[in-house]
């Protein structure tokens, strides 16, 4: 499988969409001279400048952002899959003529997708707010291929944000990333997350039932009629639930008290 044809110094040919920006879409890639293997590529991940939403304004913590390299590259640029990806259905032939984000989807990320729970990530990207940007970077020795980004889903007190998984390669051109430019390798590539912001339903608890509330039969304009008292009569006192012979040893005491004064004064 070729996906470079050499004519005079210039090797192009039709990768894929490589980043997502409130979308996703394809771009060319284009390349002079030969990949250089061993050389380290550095990724990173970030919001785009002009995201407005909630999570690239206010979003304080961080992303985790796993990287599986689904492809290896010879140092003509031609991507093969790794030892980890050969055997469960992706098809790096759709990236042979120019294709549509629904086709890698199809034939790259979710297939990849599928298998991943099994897999060990190749890199991690921990993305956090620096400044006033959300970014994050990884540098990966001898990392020349094709990966598969995968941000975990993360959340606040307001919302739940999921990402959409996609492919990065690197290394990267200007003619890879606008179509035109410099065609010279540059090993640091950068793609833009953006999720979907879920808001958080809070359960409002329901309000207490009512201790009494079989006693209510019914409402008037200034009282609520109540057909049994709150406060049970037998065995106490109608309003504390106190014991009647202690209060009746009291009354009896308060009369002979006031019987002794009658006394006194009649002296």
């Amino acid at each position: 499988m070729k996906f470079f044809k050499i004519r005079e110094n210039i090797v192009a040919l039709a990768l894929a969409a490589v980043f997502v920006v409130g979308g996703t879409g394809a771009l060319k890639v284009c390349a002079a001279g030969h990949i250089d293997k061993a050389a380290t590529v550095t990724i990173t991940a970030q919001v785009g400048s002009d995201d407005n939403t909630v999570f690239a304004q206010s979003y304080k913590g961080k992303v985790d952002i796993n990287l599986y390299k689904i492809a290896d590259m010879d140092i003509s640029g031609n991507p093969y899959l790794t030892d980890n990806f050969k055997n469960c259905g992706i098809e790096l032939a759709v990236l042979e003529d120019t294709p549509k984000v629904a086709d890698i989807e199809k034939k790259i990320v979710e297939p990849a997708m599928e298998v991943i729970s099994e897999k060990q990530p190749d890199a991690l990207i921990s993305a956090s707010r620096k400044s006033s940007n959300l970014t994050g970077t990884v540098a990966i020795s001898s990392g020349a291929g094709i990966y598969l980004y995968v941000p975990q889903s993360v959340s606040d007190e307001k919302y739940k944000y999921d990402f959409v998984p996609y492919v990065i390669v690197a290394p990267s051109s200007d003619y890879v990333a606008g179509g035109n430019g410099d065609e010279k390798w540059k090993y640091d590539v950068n793609f833009i997350i953006k999720p979907q912001a879920t808001p958080i339903k809070v359960n409002i608890p329901d309000e207490p039932t009512p201790t009494h509330g079989d006693d209510i039969v019914g409402f008037g304009e200034d009282i609520i009629e109540m057909e049994s008292p709150l406060v049970p009569l037998s065995g106490g006192s109608p309003k504390t639930g106190d014991e009647i012979l202690p209060l009746l040893c009291c009354a009896i005491a308060f009369l002979l008290g006031l019987a002794l004064l009658a006394k006194d004064r009649s002296k």
